[in-house]
C-alpha cells in the first residue's frame, strides 16, 4: 500500500449529533413509539462530512451494532452503565447474536466489562444469543424478519431489555428498526422526515457527467451491512458503456445482494484527491436508543483510502483502525531472512511477504479472494506506517498462536471430502469462522492444524502494519494479512 495518509480535518459539530437524533426520533414516533416496558436497542449512523460544504450525509442505519475488539469499548460501557445506573433496575436483559459458531455481538469480552460496570449498582445481567445459522452451521439469512426465536421480554419496573442484536424479531418493535433492514426502507424513511437533507441521492446515469479523477458513484448491497469490510462495495467513475456493462453484470449475478444500490459518491472533507487516489473519511455515531432517551455512545471515525486501478475503477484499501493483527512479541520475518519483533519495526524495515498472482493486494480483494491452490513468489515489501491498539480478548491457538478477533486477516486451509475427491480451498478469513477443520498456513505453504483453541478475556496490545506493497508477511512463521 502506499505512503502514510492523514486524517480528515473536518470538525463534527455538535449539531450533527443532535440532528442525528432527531433522525431517531422521527423513527420512533412514526413507527408508533415504543411499547410500555424499559427497552433499548444500541444503534447507529454511518455518515461523510461533504467537503466544501461540510454537510453531513447518512449512508446508512444500523442495528446489531458491533460491540466486538475493534469498537471502542470505555465508551459504549460507560454511557450505557451511567443511562442504566438511573434507571431504578437491579435487572438486565441482553440479546445477542450468533454470527457463527466462535463469533458473536456483543463478544464476551463486552459483556464481561459490561457485567463488571454494573454490579457495583447492584444490576444483575443475563445474555441471550439468537442465531441465523442452522446446525450445520450454514447462514439462513432472510429478506423478512423470522419470528421463530424470540425469548419472552421481562417487563417489570425493575427490568430493562438491551437489544444488542436487532429487535427485528419483536412485532413491537420491528418498526422502529425497520430501517436498518434495507438501505432504501431507509431512504424511503429519510425522505419523508424533517431531516431528508442528510439522504445521499442516488446516482442518476441519465443525467451523469464525469468529474475528473473522483468516483462518481458507489454500488452497495441493499440488504447487507458489513460491505466496507467485505470486500463488496464498488466505487467507479462515470463511463456510459462502463456503466451499461457493469449494471447487467451487477444484475444478473447479484455479487452485490438481492438488489444492488447505485449511490452518489460523496468527496469527504480532508480528502486530497490525486491522479491515483483519494482518501475516504467516514464516521459512525452510536447511540443507546432507548425507550425514554437517546444516549450518545460516542463518534468512531475511521479514514479509507481509494486506488485508481483502472480509468472508471477505483479500489478501497480499509483504514488501519480495523487491520490490528500482530501481539507485542510476536516475530516478523524481513526480507534478508532474520525476525523483528513487531513492537521493534520501524518505517523503512523491509518485510518478507509473499505475493499470490491471483490476487490484487492493493484493495479489499483479499475479503472475497478464494483458490484451490497457492501460486506466488517471495517479495519485499518496505513498512511505511504503524499503529498500537490495547484490544481487550484475543484467540490462543496450540498454546503457540494469539490472535485478537479480526475481518479476514488469517490465511486458512480449508477441505472437504466426498466419496471420490478431496477439496482443498485457501482464502482469507476471519479466525471467529474458522471450523473445527480449518487449518493455518505457515511460511513454507504447510497446513499447521489447530489442536486447540482458547478465548482469553485479557487487555493485550496488538500492531497494525501498512506496507508500500504485498501485505501478505510472515507473522510467527504464519502468512498473514496486515
Amino acid at each position: 500500500m502506499a505512503s502514510d495518509y492523514s486524517w480528515s480535518t473536518a470538525l463534527v459539530a455538535g449539531q450533527v449529533t443532535e440532528s442525528l437524533k432527531d433522525v431517531s426520533k422521527y423513527i420512533t414516533s412514526s413507527a408508533g413509539g415504543w411499547p410500555n416496558y424499559k427497552v433499548g436497542m444500541i444503534a447507529s449512523y454511518d455518515f461523510t462530512i461533504e467537503s466544501g460544504s461540510l454537510n453531513p450525509y447518512i449512508y446508512e442505519f444500523n442495528t446489531n451494532v458491533a460491540c466486538c475488539w475493534d469498537a471502542p469499548l470505555t465508551p459504549k460501557i460507560n454511557g450505557l452503565t451511567n443511562y442504566l445506573s438511573s434507571q431504578s433496575i437491579d435487572t438486565l436483559t441482553v440479546f445477542g447474536t450468533f454470527a457463527s459458531e466462535n463469533d458473536r455481538n456483543p463478544s464476551e469480552a463486552f459483556y464481561t466489562k459490561l457485567s463488571e460496570s454494573l454490579a457495583p449498582h447492584n444490576i444483575s445481567c443475563s445474555l441471550f444469543l439468537e442465531t441465523d445459522f442452522d446446525n450445520h452451521g450454514v447462514y439462513q439469512g432472510r429478506s423478512e424478519p423470522d419470528f421463530s426465536q424470540q425469548w419472552a421480554i421481562r417487563s417489570g419496573s425493575n427490568e430493562y431489555t438491551l437489544f444488542i442484536s436487532s429487535p427485528y424479531r419483536y412485532p413491537e418493535l420491528q418498526k422502529i428498526s425497520s430501517g436498518s433492514f434495507n438501505k432504501y426502507n431507509f431512504k424511503s424513511i429519510l425522505t419523508d422526515s424533517p431531516s431528508s437533507s442528510l439522504m445521499i441521492d442516488v446516482f442518476d446515469s441519465s443525467s451523469a457527467s464525469r468529474r475528473g479523477d473522483l468516483p462518481d458513484y458507489m454500488i452497495k448491497r441493499q440488504q447487507y451491512d458489513g460491505n466496507l469490510l467485505s470486500g463488496k462495495l464498488g466505487f467507479y467513475g462515470w463511463d456510459n458503456d462502463h456503466y451499461t456493462s457493469l449494471s447487467q453484470s451487477v444484475s444478473e449475478n447479484l455479487w452485490y445482494g438481492w438488489y444492488p444500490l447505485y449511490e452518489k459518491f460523496i468527496v469527504s472533507s480532508g480528502s486530497v484527491p490525486d491522479t491515483t487516489n483519494i482518501y475516504n473519511h467516514e464516521y459512525t455515531q452510536v447511540f443507546l436508543h432507548s425507550h425514554d432517551e437517546i444516549v450518545d455512545l460516542g463518534l468512531e471515525h475511521t479514514t479509507h483510502k481509494l486506488v485508481k486501478k483502472y480509468d472508471s475503477e477505483w479500489k478501497l484499501i480499509p483504514s488501519l483502525v480495523y487491520r490490528h493483527i500482530a501481539e507485542s512479541g510476536s516475530k516478523v520475518t524481513l526480507h534478508d531472512g532474520s525476525t523483528k519483533e513487531v513492537q521493534n519495526l520501524s518505517v523503512g524495515d523491509n518485510l518478507r511477504t509473499y505475493k499470490i498472482s491471483s490476487l490484487d493486494e492493493q484493495s479489499s480483494d483479499y475479503a472475497t479472494w478464494w483458490s484451490g491452490s497457492l501460486s506466488g513468489s517471495v517479495t519485499a515489501s518496505q513498512l511505511t506506517r504503524i499503529d498500537s491498539k490495547v484490544i481487550p480478548a484475543h484467540h490462543k491457538l496450540n498454546n503457540t498462536y494469539i490472535y485478537p478477533d479480526n475481518v479476514a486477516r488469517l490465511m486458512e486451509q480449508s477441505g472437504s471430502v466426498s466419496a471420490s475427491v478431496n477439496i482443498t480451498n485457501y482464502h482469507f478469513r476471519p479466525l471467529t469462522d474458522f471450523k473445527s477443520t480449518s487449518k493455518l498456513v505457515s511460511s513454507s505453504l504447510e497446513p499447521i492444524t489447530i489442536s486447540s483453541r482458547e478465548y482469553v478475556v485479557q487487555d493485550k496490545t496488538f500492531y497494525a502494519l501498512d506496507t508500500e506493497g504485498t501485505d501478505i508477511i510472515y507473522l510467527d512463521n504464519i502468512l498473514v494479512h496486515i
